[in-house]
């Protein structure tokens, strides 16, 4: 997986970035001092997961959260600020953000968010493999969308023919002929 990490101090980054690499030691983590080197970065490749300072010079997290946003929709964001306004944290939820964490961070409070955003990302993924293998989309198996026919193997049943049965149905120990001679 692949983490961005954007702040305008390089202390903060360096704390985040270690916490994180206690958590998710195996994931790759990119850090930007600006929106507009995050930008950068997230038009190079797939960003999985990307922690955003709210002010910054230039462009504020917000406006860098939509940018990430509708470049990567998949992409979880995560807010670490100082700002603790109800307009921010507001804003943030409805943007979609998965956590919205305050300065200075508390390790278990940022372990805890990362490894919800972690499980929220391999979900997604395995959702997507299911649909792939079942050649259909995520959001036909989620009930979201209504897809003009089935998918292969997703057709209904043929109708049924109901025939009686003459006779009875043994349960319980099966016998052989051979022990029910009398009856």
């Amino acid at each position: 997986m692949k983490i961005l990490v954007v702040d305008d101090g390089q202390l903060a980054i360096n704390s985040l970035i270690r916490i994180l690499c206690r958590v998710a030691p195996d994931c790759d983590y990119i850090s930007a001092m600006t929106t507009d080197d995050a930008l950068t970065w997230l038009r190079q490749g797939p960003m999985d997961a990307a922690f955003l300072n709210l002010e910054m010079p230039g462009m504020n997290g917000l406006d860098a959260a939509r940018a990430v946003l509708a470049q990567r929709p998949g992409c979880r964001v995560i807010f670490v600020t100082a700002y603790s306004l109800f307009q921010y944290a507001h804003e943030a939820v409805h943007l979609g953000a998965c956590d919205y964490l305050l300065k200075p961070v508390d390790p278990d409070e940022l372990e805890a968010s990362v490894r919800r955003a972690m499980r929220q990302i391999e979900t997604e993924r395995k959702l997507e493999e299911l649909a792939a293998a079942l050649d259909t989309t995520p959001a036909w198996l989620l009930g979201i969308e209504t897809a003009a026919a089935p998918p292969p193997g997703f057709e209904p049943l043929p109708e049924m023919a109901r025939v009686p049965l003459v006779g009875s149905i043994a349960c319980g120990t099966p016998i052989t002929a051979e022990q029910n001679i009398e009856s």
